[in-house]
């Protein structure tokens, strides 16, 4: 394959390696996050402590699976790279758990339970962070090219957006959402979009590359290392070597709060659109919402690296989150006046362009820095513990949620000839929705703004670089 050759990452790489595989990859997960939960209020009638306790407990596994894959993967040394190998793996794995979760039997409870359990943790706690571990790592070990990285972070987080924004939150609720009134259009459903998860990891490995994984290999090749050296760094002094350094900790604390703000908006939103703004699987009301809010992602895609690469990565990130605070107010003083909403959401979009789009960059400039500063890289323990804020994260926020909507006293929706159909929700709980949906990202995006200014990791990256070059040209560490 040519890309396999050039230093340079070319189009078919970025175009399929970092766009289209990822986002077919990407949108089981995306439906997951906004519609799973309804699956299970609406279609199978679960409610209180099991679906408060499914996803809490299950944390402990996703943590648990996330943490082995990192470690695994830092050990992982082959031709395909040591993270690669990772999206082959998860292909088969992800078709068979978006099948089974809707598989459901009907009939004794017990084995109802049991079944939802496992098909839950074989996702959330096997699949998903295999395939995503591996897909994070894409772009930290693709180039130490500066420009080209950032250029990836663009086109890599433009599929998740892609997944997340223009399927799940505009497409799907659009087209496919309101036929979904059985378990039996939902299996089929899903068996659909199970198969193109598979077909996009496999085209995500046919067409990246870890050309820094190649270098370390060519340093070690030029001098003959010694076994002893050629050791993997044990994970106790890996850990060491990041928990001491204030940039690793902003990094991992911007994602633990963007992606739990992110991960309940997302799981509220359907919620609030059918009972707050609008009607119940109407198949308008969140789509247009998307559609108003989500332009200035779409926009943001072609102005957002050169205004990184003019004013500093960190700085328009800062600048963008601050504006997100504004738009997130305004959006609160009338929650129940759509237009009003949808302006308020939209600024507050226009805002997190960069912390969406170029944060991974940053990530990876992080990644370099701690390189040059201990000798050694920490790709696989970090990106399991962003691996884990991403995943993990979905089920707290999902227990807590279920929490939050049962005490309130939520009403499911009745099955009628099979069919479901929406009650009028309480005061309590309406307000749960408003402030899941529009409340909690405001506040995270006002303390991410404070944080995010202490991140100066871009003042000193390239002489970094050079260093690691020139350790590597030496056989060094």
């Amino acid at each position: 394959m040519k890309n396999k050759k050039s230093e340079k990452v070319n189009l078919p790489e970025m175009v399929l390696g970092y766009l289209v595989g990822p986002f077919g990859a990407l949108i089981t997960n995306a439906v997951f996050t906004s519609f799973l939960n309804r699956f299970y209020t609406d279609i199978l009638g679960m409610a209180g402590r099991f679906l408060t306790l499914l996803p809490l407990i299950s944390t402990i596994f996703v943590v648990a699976g996330n943490l082995i894959v990192g470690v695994v993967i830092d050990r992982t040394r082959t031709r395909f790279g040591k993270a690669r190998p990772y999206l082959l793996a998860s292909a088969p794995l992800l078709v068979a758990a978006c099948i089974l979760i809707f598989a459901v039997p009907s009939g004794n409870e017990l084995l109802r339970i049991v079944w939802i359990a496992v098909s839950y943790n074989l996702y959330f706690a096997v699949a998903y962070p295999i395939y995503f571990m591996a897909h994070s790592m894409m772009v930290p070990l693709s180039t130490r090219d500066l420009d080209q990285r950032g250029k990836l972070s663009v086109v890599a987080n433009v599929a998740n957006m892609a997944a997340a924004g223009l399927f799940s939150a505009i497409l799907f609720p659009m087209l496919v959402y309101p036929k979904l009134k059985n378990q039996g259009n939902w299996l089929t459903c899903m068996c659909i979009l199970g198969t193109v998860a598979l077909a996009g990891a496999l085209l995500e490995f046919a067409f990246t590359r870890e050309r820094i994984t190649e270098e370390e290999n060519i340093g070690q090749v030029k001098k003959e290392r010694s076994e002893e050296k050629k050791q993997n760094i044990p994970l106790t002094q890996q850990i060491r070597g990041v928990v001491t350094d204030r940039y690793w900790w902003i990094i991992i604390i911007f994602y633990l709060l963007f992606g739990i703000s992110g991960g309940i908006k997302n799981l509220s939103m359907s919620y609030y659109c059918d009972y707050v703004v609008g009607n119940y699987q109407d198949g308008t009301t969140q789509s247009v919402l998307a559609v108003v809010s989500g332009l200035p992602m779409a926009l943001g895609i072609f102005c957002v690296w050169p205004l990184a690469n003019k004013f500093g990565k960190k700085n328009i990130t800062v600048f963008g989150l601050g504006l997100s605070v504004i738009g997130g107010i305004i959006s609160l003083v009338a929650p129940y006046n759509f237009w009003s909403v949808a302006a308020g959401v939209a600024i507050k979009t226009l805002g997190t362009i960069p912390a969406c789009y170029v944060m991974m960059a940053l990530f990876a400039d992080v990644l370099d820095h701690l390189e040059a500063k201990n000798g050694y890289r920490c790709d696989g323990l970090s990106m399991s513990l962003y691996s884990v804020i991403t995943v993990a994260a979905f089920g707290v926020i999902t227990a807590i949620f279920n929490g939050m909507i049962s005490t309130s006293g939520y009403a499911a929706p009745e099955l009628i000839d099979g069919a479901a159909v929406a009650v009028q929700q309480n005061d309590a709980t309406m307000w749960v929705f408003i402030i899941c949906y529009l409340g909690v990202e405001t506040v995270a995006y006002a303390v991410l703004t404070i944080l995010l200014s202490f991140l100066k990791v871009e003042d000193h990256i390239k002489e970094e670089q050079e260093l690691i070059a020139s350790r590597h040209s030496k056989g060094e560490k």
